[in-house]
C-alpha cells in the first residue's frame, strides 16, 4: 500500500514494522535536523519519530510528551489529514522557541467529578494536554459511562479525529471539539 505524505510517498505493510517514507519537505530553523533536507529522502518511520522526538526534547519538551505529540503528528499524517500531520512540527517549534508555548507540561485540574472535569492547560502544548483530557474522559466513562472533559488555556490541539479514534480503539464512542481565531468573514 501506499499513502501521500504531504507531497511525497508512504509506503507500509501492516505485517511489518519496516515502513519508509519520502519526506517532501524541509526544516529551516530546526538544528537538529528533525526531517532530512533533501526532500528525495527515504526514511524509516521510526527515523522520523525519533528525529521529531529529539527536535521536541531540544526545545525542553520532556521525553514523554514529545513522543506523545510525535504520535499523533504521525497518525494524522498516516491518516491523510496533511493540514495537522508533520507540516506543524515546525511552527510548533518556532512557537515554543518565541516562548508562545510551554514546554513544561504543567497544567491544572480545575474541576473534577465523577463524569466530568475542567481542565486548564496553562499555555502548554495543545497535542499534549487534549491526549491527556481524552485519557481522563475514558477513565470517567468506564467508571459511570460518560466522560466529558473541557480544556481551555492550552495551544492548537492537532486533528480531532485523533482523539476520537482513541475511543473508537477502546470500543468507545467519542468526540474531539476546539474553537478557534475567526478566520473567514460571516456571510
Amino acid at each position: 500500500k501506499s499513502l501521500t505524505l504531504s507531497e511525497g510517498k508512504i509506503k507500509f505493510d501492516k505485517n511489518t514494522t519496516n515502513y519508509t517514507v519520502n519526506v517532501p519537505f524541509k526544516t529551516k530553523n530546526i538544528k537538529v535536523n528533525a526531517i532530512p533536507e533533501d526532500s528525495k529522502s527515504r526514511v524509516e518511520i521510526n527515523e522520523i519519530k525519533n528525529r521529531s522526538i529529539a527536535a521536541f526534547e531540544k526545545v525542553g519538551v520532556s521525553s514523554d510528551n514529545a513522543k506523545i505529540i510525535t504520535e499523533v503528528l504521525l497518525e494524522t499524517e498516516m491518516r491523510g489529514v496533511f493540514t495537522h500531520g508533520f507540516m506543524r512540527l515546525e511552527r510548533y517549534i518556532n512557537c515554543i522557541r518565541s516562548g508562545g508555548i510551554k514546554t513544561d507540561g504543567n497544567y491544572e485540574v480545575a474541576y473534577d467529578s465523577p463524569s466530568w472535569a475542567s481542565i486548564d492547560g496553562k499555555d502548554n502544548l495543545g497535542i499534549v494536554i487534549s491526549y491527556k483530557a481524552m485519557k481522563l474522559a475514558m477513565e470517567k466513562a468506564k467508571k459511570t459511562g460518560v466522560g466529558i472533559v473541557n480544556v481551555k488555556g492550552s495551544h492548537h490541539f492537532g486533528a480531532a479525529g485523533y482523539y476520537t479514534s482513541m475511543c473508537a480503539d477502546n470500543d468507545m464512542v467519542g468526540m474531539s471539539m476546539s474553537n478557534g481565531d475567526i478566520l473567514i468573514a460571516a456571510t
